[in-house]
This record gives structure tokens, C-alpha cells and sequence, in this order.
């Protein structure tokens, strides 16, 4: 699987899973308890669920970039001076 859809299915499973809070908590509080009519609930609970699923991605896909930087070779390190290899050191410096 690419990367589009590792980062895509992660989202997908956070999605899931706070939406089995936000589902029945928006349920009671908007259906139940202010009389909103089903249709509407629905159609908004669809609408949060594309928008967190859509926010998670970024997410995931930042905390797998962040992963993999952790995870290179300790060989690939950037090290102090790796910036100046084609600068010449100066030999007009008089300590």
C-alpha cells in the first residue's frame, strides 16, 4: 500500500473511533434533548465525519514523516559542518 493509503486509513480508524464518542453523546444532546430532526443529525454527523477524516490525514501523514525521520540510520545524521562541504576553509584566519 503507498503512502496515500497507509495515511488515509489511519485517519479513516481516528475518524472511527471518535466518532463512536461523538455519535451517540451528539445523538442525546441534539436529537433527543433539542428536537433537531433526524434527517438534520444525520446529514451533520456525515458532514464532521468527512471534515475530521480529512484533518486526521494531515495528521497521520505528519506523524509517520515524523517516525520515519526518527527511525533513519544514525550514519545518516545530518552532522555540524555537513552544510559547508564544498565551502574551502579559510586560510586567512589568524587565530
Amino acid at each position: 500500500m503507498n503512502n496515500f493509503g497507509k495515511n488515509a486509513m489511519g485517519a479513516l480508524l481516528g475518524t472511527f473511533y471518535l466518532m463512536c464518542f461523538a455519535f451517540p453523546i451528539g445523538l442525546f444532546l441534539d436529537v433527543f434533548r433539542d428536537k433537531m430532526p433526524i434527517g438534520q443529525f444525520l446529514g451533520n454527523q456525515i458532514v464532521i465525519f468527512l471534515v475530521v477524516w480529512f484533518v486526521g490525514y494531515f495528521f497521520v501523514k505528519e506523524y509517520r514523516e515524523w517516525i520515519a525521520e526518527r527511525n533513519k540510520p544514525r550514519q545518516d545524521d545530518n552532522k555540524p559542518g555537513d552544510n559547508d562541504k564544498n565551502s574551502k576553509p579559510n586560510s586567512d584566519d589568524k587565530h
